[in-house]
This record gives structure tokens, sequence and C-alpha cells, in this order.
């Protein structure tokens, strides 16, 4: 696919992006919660930073990581420890034929 050769092209350039795929046809349905949380929850040697997110897909894709990262941004702003992500944004891509 074109458009992920371009981005992953970019990120060559910028090696602070990391880049995740997930085809549910091959990897089974994606648990929201888990992957938002994999990328923003405290652990040893956490991402610093800010964290982006871009999902596109069924509704009920978008709606599970909408309420995944808002979920994620509530406990963000609870957290005090240095190290961690400073930040969570996300861009949902609803399209309708």
């Amino acid at each position: 696919m074109e458009e992920v050769q371009q981005l992953q092209a970019l990120m060559r350039a910028a090696p602070n992006m990391e880049f995740h795929v997930h085809v549910s046809s091959a990897d089974g349905r994606l648990d929201a919660d888990d992957e938002v949380r994999s990328f923003v929850g405290p652990a040893e040697g956490a991402r610093q930073g800010k964290v982006w997110v871009y999902v596109s897909g069924p509704e009920g894709l978008l709606a599970g990581v909408e309420t995944a990262c808002v979920r994620e941004k509530k406990l963000l702003r609870g957290w005090k420890s240095g190290g961690m992500v400073s930040g969570l944004e996300w861009y949902v891509a609803r399209w309708s034929l």
C-alpha cells in the first residue's frame, strides 16, 4: 500500500516515531484498551514525549479506540512521576460512502 510506504519513509527521518499496523484478519480483533495502554502506561523504560494515535476502520473500532484514548488521557493527567509521556492526542478518521 503506497500510503504505508510513504509513512515508513517519513519514519526513517523521525526515529522517535513508532508505527503499528494491526490487521484483524491475520491478528484477530484489536483490544483498543491494551493497545493504547501499551504506549501510554507507566513501565520500565517508558516512552517520553507525546503520544499521537491515528485510527481508521469500521465504526466499532473507531469508537473503541476513541474511548480508550479518553480513558488513558484521564489516567495520564493523574500520573505525577517523570519519564512518562507528557500528553496524548488522537485523530479518528471517519468516512462514509
